[in-house]
């Protein structure tokens, strides 16, 4: 569960009933020994990968506040913002969203091993890149921004665009039963959507009917981990074997370098 306070225990009886309930973290007792067995198996397998060098960290990007509120759930954050700019930069793309439950932990200062990276992305998400229009960013960006100031999963952190948040607007979005975005019923919370000029680097109001390049995981494009479903989006490119920590790691001179974000950033 969040933060692994609780451990999930699903039970199925032989008529098919299903009940469950949560253990509390401070309840569990021991260690099972083939569990225990096959991650010591998984370990081997996985060698010293996980303790390959890919750069150095200026700073710290904490993944937490001092309440233990998770940053890339309430708004935007250095980690988050840093991470949706390495999209922006490997893919090329114009701009670069990320949903805010995607991030597992802080990036410190320091050395950074590939471990660091598997920690803070540990779902193993596809990158993809696609063509969306502006409405699709707008409706999205109102979305994810519903629950504001209150934490979720789905806030977005992004690159290659800004916008504006008026969180004493009340939500007034239409979901179908699978809590998926239809419309919005009222005023919007989201306003001034703007992206870069390609020519001029300046800010521009982005254009509802106009395609850009949108670089995503597959989990917010083809799962809708945002709580949207993108209706005339095409899917350009998906880097099979590229996952969302390898946007973090070295490029082919062997160089990565963490805690300086682009200009601009």
């Amino acid at each position: 569960g969040y933060s692994f306070a609780n451990i999930g225990c699903l039970v199925i009886d032989r008529n098919g009933t299903c009940t469950s309930h949560l253990i509390p973290m401070e309840k569990i007792e021991g260690i099972d020994s083939a569990v225990a067995d096959t991650i010591a198996a998984i370990k081997l397998n996985y060698g010293g990968i996980g303790q390959q060098q890919l750069g150095y960290s200026n700073a710290n990007l904490p993944l937490a506040d001092s309440t233990d509120e998770y940053l890339p759930r309430l708004g935007e954050s250095a980690l988050g913002t840093f991470c949706a700019e390495a999209f922006m930069a490997v893919t090329q793309a114009d701009m670069a969203i990320l949903n805010g439950g995607s991030y597992r932990d802080s990036i410190t200062s320091g050395q950074l091993i590939y471990d660091d990276i598997f920690k803070l992305f540990p779902f193993g998400n596809n990158v993809v890149v696609v063509e969306v229009t502006g409405q699709d960013i707008i409706d999205l960006l109102e979305v994810a921004s519903a629950t504001i100031p209150k934490p979720s999963g789905r806030f977005a952190q992004v690159a290659g665009l800004r916008y504006t948040i008026n969180a004493a607007i009340r939500p007034s979005i239409r979901y179908d039963r699978d809590n998926i975005f239809v419309k919005v019923l009222g005023r919007r919370r989201v306003s001034d959507v703007e992206v870069p000029n390609q020519r001029t680097g300046n800010f521009e109001p982005i254009e509802p009917q106009q395609t850009y390049r949108l670089a995503t995981t597959d989990y917010v494009f083809s799962l809708m981990g945002c709580g949207y479903r993108f209706r005339n989006a095409k899917l350009i490119e998906q880097l099979i074997g590229q996952l969302d920590k390898a946007t973090l790691s070295p490029d082919d001179s062997g160089s990565a370098h963490y805690g300086t974000m682009p200009d601009g950033a």
